[in-house]
């Protein structure tokens, strides 16, 4: 089934990337602020005529401007990202310097193009070596005890709550908890940034206009999408279920 933010995400970009009304995405600021992503657009147009019925956070991605193109620092400066969570996370969050500093070894000369190289190699080992090692190592060590459980169980059949002193059992248990208390927060807070991610996915950065009655309007409007979402169905049904 279509999950409600889907439907108030879908809201959320239509009353923000609509270059007609000369807000935000209007076409004088574009080279300057937020790219415009005219295959999205089109989709939600089309989607918006059937209230954005059976639309899916997969189909967002999949209706955006997909072409290859060149990161160059993406954090700071990339106007445009790819509409996949993965490609994202690799060029904005984990390889970032290595393809920044990889972009400028290649316009480099002389000494410069030494020293931008040795950062290449360095930032290299650590994103493609050293960076997978240290990833395993924390799941590794997170989960330590629950291979400890596991191997003595299997190899050793030793039963945990026969074989071993109360304080053990108490700790352990304990440490479990603490455990799944992290997962489920952990759990609650990456589906609100996959949630996030899908507000104009192929957008690196979502700036605002330089003119703030165009943003006070923005706003208006994306309160009053909000509001016909979340809010004006529950009033409805109160209505409905008092008269």
């Amino acid at each position: 089934e279509q999950h409600p933010k889907c439907v108030a995400l879908l809201k959320t970009e239509s009353s923000i990337c609509d270059p007609s009304d000369g807000q935000v995405w209007s076409q004088r600021q574009l080279s300057t602020y937020n790219y415009f992503d005219e295959t999205h657009w089109k989709y939600l147009k089309t989607q918006q005529r059937t209230n954005f019925s059976n639309v899916r956070f997969s189909d967002l991605r999949r209706n955006c401007d997909s072409s290859a193109f060149v990161y160059r620092d993406a954090i700071y400066s990339e106007k445009r990202k790819y509409p996949y969570i993965w490609h994202t996370f690799y060029y904005q969050v984990y390889a970032n310097m290595f393809h920044k500093y990889r972009e400028t070894w290649r316009q480099s000369v002389g000494a410069g193009a030494c020293m931008n190289g040795i950062a290449v190699i360095t930032l290299a080992c650590l994103c493609f070596v050293s960076g997978p090692i240290y990833i395993l190592s924390r799941f590794f060590n997170v989960f330590l005890p629950l291979f400890i459980v596991v191997y003595l169980a299997v190899i050793g059949g030793v039963n945990l709550f026969v074989d071993l002193d109360a304080f053990q059992i108490t700790m352990w248990c304990a440490y479990v908890g603490i455990l799944c208390a992290w997962l489920a927060l952990g759990y609650a807070v990456a589906y609100d940034e996959y949630s996030l991610f899908h507000i104009l996915p192929s957008c690196g950065h979502l700036r605002a206009s330089t003119d703030s009655a165009q943003n006070e309007a923005v706003v208006a409007k994306i309160k009053s999408e909000y509001f016909q979402v979340r809010v004006y169905p529950i009033v409805e049904q109160l209505l409905m279920q008092r008269f």
